[in-house]
């Protein structure tokens, strides 16, 4: 049989917002069955769909937008703010047609899972998204053809590492980081309904990582201070990326900023192969800060101390 349809991934709307710059998608329907077979019998005799409780995921290297979308706390799909997750179809002999298909969420969640950026290596951020039902009786996923599928902005802008800067000053030698905003989310349903109808973000435990090489800032032990732990404020920063040029300097005001304003930075460990320079692997941990501020503070379009 011929091929005659093929598809590529497009971008996410959430609400008037959009994730663009998606680089993998991972849609799961979420299907749980059950099988039973009683009275010795050899092969199965009944199988049920029980319940489904979809989870979708993806990727992107647009950052910014990302974050403009669903913030570090997330954001709730609901009406008047849908969620669709595109599906670009490929052209016949030309390159992509006008519609294609999309999943749509009506109702759930949507939060932001890791962002992760690397010395050499664009930055990236996970998204992940829970459909629910609105009234346990609809589908929690629906599938739309013929839509028209969003053209992605050419402006997007990407980023990479940047600094860690400490009360001290800057961690030198930084070449990994990965923000974790530690969102525990539950996801229920009950009376044996068939879909999901309540999503939240229950706790929030987040954590930053980094790496260095520089071993230098390894301080030596004095009196009872304890060399492996620090406070913060700590920020970390993703450096913007300038389109056909070099990344933008320190301060000019393109860059993201996650500023912790109480945390505790320790050295997890030290060490390396052989033939590799040794590294330091930093974890920041956050709190709510005693005046109530937020554990988190997000800058996008902010200069790099120098």
């Amino acid at each position: 049989m011929a091929i005659n349809n093929l598809y590529v991934l497009g971008s996410v709307a959430v609400g008037e917002g959009s994730i663009h710059g998606v680089t993998n998608f991972d849609i799961d329907p979420g299907i749980a069955s059950v099988m039973a077979r009683g009275d010795g019998r050899f092969d199965p005799s009944f199988i049920a769909a029980i319940h489904q409780s979809p989870v979708l995921g993806c990727s992107t290297t647009a950052i910014a937008d990302a974050l403009s979308s669903i913030g570090l706390v997330g954001a709730a799909i609901e009406t008047g703010s849908l969620s669709r997750w595109y599906f670009q179809k490929l052209q016949q002999g030309g390159i992509r047609q006008a519609t294609g298909k999309a999943v749509l969420v009506q109702q759930g969640m949507i939060v932001p899972r890791t962002i992760t950026a690397a010395q050499g290596a664009l930055a990236s951020m996970d998204v992940q998204a829970w459909a629910l039902s609105p009234d346990a009786a609809t589908a929690p996923l629906a599938i739309e053809d013929g839509v028209a599928v969003p053209t992605p902005p050419t402006t997007a802008r990407r980023y990479t590492v940047g600094p860690v800067i400490l009360p001290s000053g800057r961690i030198a030698g930084v070449t990994r980081t990965t923000i974790d905003p530690g969102l525990d989310v539950v996801v229920r349903g009950d009376e044996g309904e068939a879909y999901d109808t309540f999503c939240a973000v229950r706790t929030r435990t987040a954590g930053v990582s980094v790496r260095a090489t520089d071993l230098d800032q390894l301080p030596a032990s004095s009196g009872q201070e304890n060399p492996w732990i620090g406070v913060g404020p700590i920020t970390v920063y993703l450096r913007a990326l300038q389109r056909a040029q070099m990344p933008f300097a320190d301060g000019e005001s393109e860059h993201i900023a996650v500023t912790m304003p109480d945390c505790m930075i320790s050295i997890r460990s030290v060490g390396g192969d052989e033939d590799e320079e040794q590294e330091m692997e930093m974890s920041i941990e956050p709190v709510t800060p005693e005046d109530g501020e937020s554990m988190f503070q997000l800058a996008i379009g902010t200069s790099i101390p120098s």
